[in-house]
């Protein structure tokens, strides 16, 4: 028999970090210049958009990777659920990274899809940490 409150404590500490996280991400992406009209040569390039999208793609992959696997603590959430639901934030990922790239090269449409996914990614998870939370208390 597991102890439950060992349990919650390692969900709320994942909880305060993945929030923190993510906050700060979004606040860095506000406040970040590289999307206004004054970039560097560098960033417009695939090098730069490479230099920049790995280490982002690898650091969200595995945070999404940590956080779908608390999808199996979520009471009636079933396994095809979870799949389609990891699939998806997968998915935004991918397009989160690879728009910053295409309004650096002047779309400028998809600086609001990738506000928008970003925002998808963030409730997304919250909304992960608010279920489980609820079924362990």
């Amino acid at each position: 028999m597991r102890d439950e409150s060992k349990f919650s404590l390692v969900i709320f500490y994942s909880l305060v970090f993945a929030s923190l996280t993510i906050f700060s991400g979004l606040g860095l992406f506000v406040l970040d210049e590289s999307w206004s009209s004054s970039q560097s040569e560098l960033k417009k390039s695939f090098e730069g958009m490479l230099e920049v999208v790995t280490p982002h793609l690898f650091a969200m992959a595995i945070f999404a990777f940590v956080i779908n696997h608390f999808l199996l603590f979520i009471q009636g959430f079933c396994q095809k659920k979870a799949l389609k639901f990891s699939m998806f934030i997968y998915l935004v990922i991918v397009l989160i990274n690879f728009s910053g790239y295409f309004a650096s090269l002047g779309f400028v449409a998809f600086i609001w899809i990738k506000i928008f996914f970003l925002l998808i990614f963030t409730l997304s998870f919250l909304w992960v940490f608010y279920k489980i939370l609820g079924y362990n208390r």
